[in-house]
């Protein structure tokens, strides 16, 4: 037994946590962001829903999204807005001065937005967020809803890039981030989930969750980890909070994607990191 004030030497995690690498090493399982762009755009050539739930059409995460914005916001930047447009209509319908750039590594997915909603405010842009075609720090808002989850060295471009585009000390970042950890609690609560520890479609050290109705593995930041990667992306001041996808909006799609896994009776649901952070 050791004594009660023994404190181990530090270890792997003390040594990764002083070398800022807040997550796995850069190799694990990622092939490179073009095959990514490849894959987004036949995953959308094929299935226009794309296999992936969707939060924007959820008014709960619209008035949680919306209420970061006010009246004078005049331009948001969605990145990786996908083929949904619920978003974009609820802010056209609340902010009469805001334009919105919408952008995406999907062309097809940009052609479906816009067989939804064409409006002189809204603009359509093919963008890869690693380096996007913007001048410095000419947004006001970038809206991010589970459009960083490539490998880490990828998603830390996105918000780096992010942080560039936006106004210095009032620009926001706001966004849905998903979370490992919620992954591993639904395990715990949900004993038909405990084939995701046996075969690995989470792993806690990568922060990586394998999806299997999208047959993609990708990054689910724990909050610590989410939390250093946005701030040493430039970002300076930041709160985050859980948001619970728990409306019948979102019982409907799992009823779809997780086969009724899911349901209000036993109160199991999927949860995500919610972020604001400053570019200040």
């Amino acid at each position: 037994m050791q004594p009660t004030n023994y404190i181990p030497k530090a270890g792997p995690v003390q040594e990764r946590i002083s070398a800022r690498e807040w997550v796995h090493e850069l190799d694990k399982y990622g092939e490179n962001l073009e095959t990514e762009k490849r894959n987004w755009d036949q995953d959308y050539r094929q299935n226009e829903n794309n296999n992936v739930l969707d939060l924007t059409g959820d008014t709960m995460v619209q008035e949680k999204i919306l209420t970061q914005l006010n009246r004078e916001t005049r331009r948001i930047y969605i990145a990786g807005c996908g083929a949904r447009t619920h978003l974009q209509k609820a802010i056209l319908s609340s902010f009469p001065s805001a334009d919105i750039v919408c952008g995406d590594i999907s062309r097809h997915a940009l052609k479906l937005a816009m067989s939804s909603l064409t409006d002189s405010r809204v603009e359509y842009r093919l963008e890869d967020s690693t380096r996007l075609s913007f001048k410095d720090d000419c947004f006001e808002v970038v809206i991010v809803v589970n459009s960083v989850l490539s490998l880490d060295a990828i998603s830390r471009k996105m918000l780096s890039e992010f942080h560039r585009i936006l106004i210095p000390e009032t620009g926001k970042l706001v966004g849905c981030f998903p979370t490992v950890n919620c992954g591993f609690e639904l395990i715990h609560l949900s004993p038909a989930l405990s084939y995701m520890l046996t075969d690995g479609s989470i792993n806690y050290a990568k922060n990586s969750v394998w999806e299997h109705h999208q047959a993609v593995e990708q990054t689910f930041y724990s909050p610590i980890r989410l939390k250093n990667v946005i701030n040493e992306s430039g970002f300076k001041k930041m709160e985050m909070s859980y948001i619970f996808l728990d409306s019948d909006y979102f019982y409907k799609q799992y009823d779809d994607l997780y086969k009724g896994l899911f349901n209000k009776k036993n109160g199991l649901c999927i949860y995500e990191n919610f972020v604001v952070a400053t570019a200040a």
